[in-house]
């Protein structure tokens, strides 16, 4: 059972689900009831500055799923606990913490269960010699995921099946990299994509079903498939199966790029990325799910 803790909810009313004025308006008024506190981002990056100023709470939940990424740097892992609520476009930290609902997440505050969880560390260099690192909780993508993301905002009416729509429309394209896991020599090789994480899902699908919250391991997907067979994958999406393709588990794994591209994490599109690495660190913060 979760511990009784000071829940403060970080809501981007702009994310997902939240822009549908009936689901906002129902689900903020059940929250004024089962938070301690609400705190609504107005702009991007607000989510840092709004945890930096409320130390008094040990619960972190967040509605509206981009906002993640922009909070997890701020987050004292020692003392606070972090939920996310299924308020965005595809959840998948809200789905691997095993909540499909809005209600289950809201419940799982008084009744839910804490583990620990794995972080992913990334550190990307830029085309123009940039170096920056990053903490992510869920996903790291280049190539037709990355696209795909970039893509979604373009149905903004479709909901959770945004994602496979902008699959529908997006070409998978070979990129040349270099590939290595674990601390091994790097690799050539010829792909559509390559996905990295930590959780079991990546929007709302289970793309890594042998993947758990604290297993210690960063799961990667190498993508290969032509334009008729990634659309026969797409359309399986759609009609509501999870094709998982065979993965690998890691500590480590690091990529060069032979031009710069931009690179999906946790839903946000960095630009001209030429180099990265991405490590597991193994139970970085605590986290509630469902029982």
């Amino acid at each position: 059972m979760s511990k009784r803790r000071r829940w403060l909810a970080i809501v981007n009313p702009t994310s997902g689900a939240m822009r549908r004025r009936a689901f906002s308006d129902f689900w903020m008024r059940r929250l004024r009831y089962a938070a301690t506190k609400i705190a609504i981002c107005e702009r991007p990056g607000d989510a840092a500055s709004i945890l930096a100023d409320e130390r008094d709470f040990d619960g972190i939940a967040v509605v509206g799923y981009g906002t993640v990424f922009d909070m997890l740097p701020a987050l004292d892992a020692g003392t606070q606990c972090l939920t996310v609520f299924p308020a965005g476009r595809g959840n998948s930290l809200a789905r691997a913490f095993g909540f499909d609902a809005m209600a289950k997440a809201m419940a799982a505050l008084w009744d839910g269960v804490e583990q620990p969880m794995d972080l992913l560390l990334l550190r990307i260099t830029h085309g123009d010699g940039r170096v920056e690192q990053k903490v992510c909780a869920s996903a790291i993508a280049i190539g037709y995921d990355a696209s795909v993301a970039a893509r979604a905002d373009d149905f903004p009416g479709a909901g959770r099946h945004g994602y496979a729509l902008a699959g529908l429309v997006t070409a998978p394209k070979k990129l040349s990299l270099q590939l290595g896991y674990d601390g091994e020599a790097l690799r050539s090789r010829m792909l559509t994509g390559l996905v990295i994480g930590n959780i079991s899902h990546v929007a709302q699908h289970c793309r890594f079903p042998q993947a758990r919250l604290d297993d210690g391991r960063l799961h990667a997907m190498e993508l290969e498939a032509p334009r008729l067979r990634q659309v026969a994958g797409n359309l399986a999406l759609l009609a509501g199966a999870n094709p998982a393709g065979p993965s690998r588990s890691a500590r480590r794994v690091q990529v060069q790029l032979q031009a710069p591209m931009p690179l999906m994490v946790d839903g946000e599109i960095l630009d001209d990325v030429l180099e990265f690495s991405v490590d597991c660190v193994a139970s970085a913060i605590v986290c509630n799910r469902g029982a």
